[in-house]
């Protein structure tokens, strides 16, 4: 008789991926073995303010705060176009990219869409972005091929960043 002994899949993201590449050994000690707890900066407080106000917006939960008042055309333009959104959506596939929940066991890459429009066979997916502008497609292509592994009956997948500090 075999027997197979599972080995225990530690999920990533494409932070933590960026936080691997940037520094391996801070990456362990903080998101591995978990021994440093980093404190969370001016920016990435603003951006996640940034991004919770977007959340409200485009659900009609509530009007953008006017801290916010610049990025009213995009709300306007996202409630505009037609389709079933969905804003801050968490999601997991396994390593054979079947969805999977995003606290699973075998969740095996995880992530979140800060905005996803479906239409009949296609779909619109953006990430929000509050720094500097970054030529890196690799979060846009990992966000396409779940989107496709979430939405079988999706043909055609566009993705894009939303420069929200460059009106981009």
């Amino acid at each position: 008789m075999e027997t197979h002994v599972s080995a225990k899949v530690i999920p990533w993201s494409y932070s933590s991926l960026q936080s691997f590449e940037t520094c391996p050994r801070r990456h362990y000690l903080t998101r591995i073995a978990k021994v440093v707890k980093e404190p969370q900066g001016p920016a990435l407080l603003e951006g996640n303010a940034t991004h919770k106000a977007l959340e409200r917006a485009v659900r009609g939960i509530e009007p953008l705060p006017h801290k916010y008042k610049r990025y009213i055309p995009i709300v306007q333009r996202v409630l505009a176009t037609p389709g079933q959104k969905t804003a801050e959506e968490n999601f997991a596939v396994t390593a054979g990219f079947s969805p999977t929940g995003y606290w699973d066991t075998n969740a095996w890459y995880r992530g979140k869409k800060d905005l996803e429009i479906l239409r009949s066979g296609h779909a619109l997916a953006f990430d929000y972005k509050t720094g500097k502008v970054k030529d890196d497609p690799s979060q846009l292509a990992l966000t396409a091929a779940v989107t496709f592994a979430q939405h079988p009956t999706v043909e055609k997948v566009t993705t894009a960043y939303l420069w929200l500090d460059y009106n981009k």
